[in-house]
């Protein structure tokens, strides 16, 4: 057995830690175990001797921050920071905190500032792509998630966030991969769940094919079936990025796909769950019937016009209008008029648990979700039973599958006769289409093609579809190519998506579909409110694409009486436009089928004496679209009767009310 050797020279004694400094290292020590009272009053103990200790400071920042207090971090960071700026943990310290506060120039400011100091710092870079991400900067995003993973390749929440970003982006593929590198070697936990439920939940923004369409939709179905076999659990903070959107765009009765998904949050997420029911825990608020509205989307956007004058009209003496604003709503001029206009306006907490609570509070009678599905957050919040009666209508137009949810209102005018079986609430079928819509200002506008860079000569026909790119289903492109081959002089004009990419991969499967004609398709840039009306009137004819048409561009571009091509399909969701004709009492220019589609809208793009005909009819019919009361009064009395229904433990089963209408 070998023996130590031992050296002869006694060794040098080791140098003896400054007092302060032994007080921060058994300080550390504590917080690393988790004994806070311990460390903190180590730390206080320091600061006491050096009250600009920046260790100290830094250290008691954490603290705070690991009891879940930001705001009570955030200032001993910021003053680690003023004594020592050449630190870069100190920086992402803050960085952090500050994004954890909302404070996103700022954060992304100290992320680049610790950067500058340690280029090494994986978690900057990815919580700074995440800032981005959440700015939907996703291109910016990307080269950070991917200089995190380069650093450290076991990073997996890179490789969920660069999934995330990979998806916005259109890159539906790549970001199944990257969820699966993710997913690889790691072991069933929270985050695996998190992940898997992300990527199940993918869909192809803009699918290349109808088979793409339907891989993705039975992919998500196995998925969920897999999740609940392991018996996965979901806290709200990780269910609730995931939304589903894009089903809605893929041309499908969604019915049984929404149910099977609801089903699957109700078992995984114990927070949505039934609870007490609030009318029976809180005291009523007078006699008017308390109407809740509830969007993060009550802006100047789509859905903040659509409701804006719903909002405005509704009889104060008899309901009292509560705006109910989610954390991620937008403020701009509209939502200030809007928020005027309510009774009462309240600002929902970001967490979940809290906004919830905020709700119940409230003892509504009504709480109506104008557009589930277009964000996460009020998806996830109408499950709760939060009023006698909750319902929905056509913001996002598809079914909900929660079973929370009572009923959809939509329009006789744009629902078919078996439109029943598309949907998990009860169909409300309306006389008239579900929006007092004010009359947009369009009289000082002047068609100016060159300016938004469209050829100038009149011998161009310019067949102008002016929607989002994740609207142009596959089966639809054949009869766009069909189209620029019947009219040589034809150019078929679309707007740039929020993402170049989406633009990149819709003329890609143009170029697969009519690689003859591909050249006469032009993008133009996104453009500003009143660029776009412009936009509008530049055009020789408009096409309302198929599966999924207009709604606010229809009611828009018939204030200018301007001529629309639209070809209904079999869900709501296509049949808008048409329903908007159908109420004017006008309705030559809504094909039969995809041939008829395309005479209609080449004739109205050669045939002026045939367009300016068809711009008198809707300049004759069109003022009943606009500003109609009578929108206002069916729905207030449809509210009053869906709740004296409910208070008698009975729903509405049809619309206009009689007295067999009711279970």
């Amino acid at each position: 057995m070998r023996k130590k050797t031992h050296s002869s020279t006694p060794p040098a004694p080791k140098p003896r830690l400054d007092p302060l400094r032994q007080t921060l290292q058994q300080a550390l020590a504590h917080y690393e175990a988790g004994r806070l009272v311990q460390m903190e009053a180590l730390c206080h103990r320091v600061l006491t001797a050096a009250p600009q200790n920046a260790d100290a400071l830094h250290l008691l920042g954490a603290m705070w921050w690991k009891r879940g207090d930001p705001a009570k971090a955030l200032p001993l960071f910021e003053q680690a920071v003023a004594q020592n700026q050449n630190h870069a943990n100190y920086h992402l310290s803050l960085a952090t905190t500050l994004a954890g506060l909302g404070q996103s120039p700022e954060a992304a400011t100290h992320y680049t500032w610790a950067l500058q100091l340690d280029p090494t710092l994986t978690e900057a870079y990815n919580n700074l792509g995440n800032l981005l991400l959440h700015e939907n900067r996703h291109s910016e995003a990307i080269p950070l998630y991917r200089k995190a993973l380069e650093l450290d390749p076991k990073l997996t929440l890179a490789y969920y966030n660069l999934g995330n970003a990979l998806q916005h982006m259109g890159d539906y593929e790549n970001a199944l991969f990257y969820y699966q590198k993710g997913l690889d070697g790691l072991p069933e936990s929270s985050i695996a769940n998190m992940i898997k439920v992300q990527s199940a939940l993918s869909q192809p923004a803009i699918p290349n094919s109808q088979a793409q369409i339907n891989h993705a939709r039975t992919r998500t179905i196995l998925l969920l079936k897999e999740l609940l076999g392991a018996k996965a659990q979901f806290a709200a903070a990780q269910a609730f990025n995931s939304a589903n959107f894009f089903f809605a765009y893929q041309g499908m009765n969604n019915r049984d796909l929404q149910r099977v998904l609801a089903k699957f949050w109700l078992i995984t997420c114990p927070e949505l769950r039934p609870r007490e029911l609030p009318w029976e825990i809180y005291p009523r608020r007078g006699e008017r019937i308390q109407l809740g509205i509830c969007s993060s989307l009550l802006h100047q956007h789509t859905i903040g016009k659509l409701y804006q004058g719903l909002i405005d009209h509704f009889d104060r003496r008899c309901f009292e209008v509560w705006l109910l604003r989610p954390s991620d709503s937008k403020s701009d001029a509209m939502s200030a008029q809007l928020q005027a206009a309510a009774d009462h306006v309240v600002h929902l907490s970001s967490i979940h648990e809290q906004a919830r609570q905020q709700i119940a509070e409230l003892a509504l009678d009504i709480l109506f979700y104008p557009d589930i599905g277009m964000m996460p957050f009020s998806y996830y919040l109408s499950f709760h039973r939060l009023a006698p009666v909750q319902c929905t209508s056509w913001g996002h137009p598809d079914t909900t599958g929660v079973p929370t949810m009572d009923y959809f209102l939509s329009s006789e005018l744009i629902e078919e006769k078996y439109a029943d079986q598309h949907y998990t609430e009860q169909l409300i079928r309306l006389r008239h289409l579900p929006t007092y819509y004010y009359h947009p200002a369009v009289d000082d506008l002047i068609p100016d093609r060159a300016s938004i860079g469209l050829p100038e000569s009149n011998q161009v026909k310019l067949y102008v579809c002016p929607q989002s790119l994740f609207k142009f289903h596959p089966e639809a492109d054949h009869a766009l190519g069909d189209l620029l081959r019947r009219d040589p002089n034809g150019v078929l004009v679309l707007i740039h998506g929020i993402h170049r990419t989406w633009s990149d991969l819709l003329r890609q499967r143009f170029a697969n579909c009519f690689p003859d004609v591909v050249d006469r398709v032009a993008f133009v840039n996104r453009l500003s409110e009143k660029q776009f009306l412009m936009f509008l009137k530049c055009a020789n004819v408009l096409l309302d694409p198929p599966h999924f048409g207009g709604g606010n561009t229809s009611y828009e571009a018939f204030a200018m009486e301007i001529p629309i091509v639209t070809w209904p399909g079999p869900f709501m969701r296509g049949r808008v436009t048409a329903g908007i004709y159908q109420s004017m009492g006008f309705t030559e220019l809504i094909a039969d089928n995809a041939e008829h589609y395309l005479q209609l809208a080449y004739r109205i793009a050669n045939d002026l004496e045939y367009r300016q005909y068809c711009q008198e009819r809707i300049r004759q019919c069109s003022s009943v679209l606009y500003e109609n009361i009578e929108v206002v009064r069916e729905m207030e009395d449809f509210f009053i009767a869906a709740l004296t229904a409910a208070r008698q433990g009975e729903r509405l089963i049809r619309w206009p009310l009689t007295t067999e209408n009711r279970i």
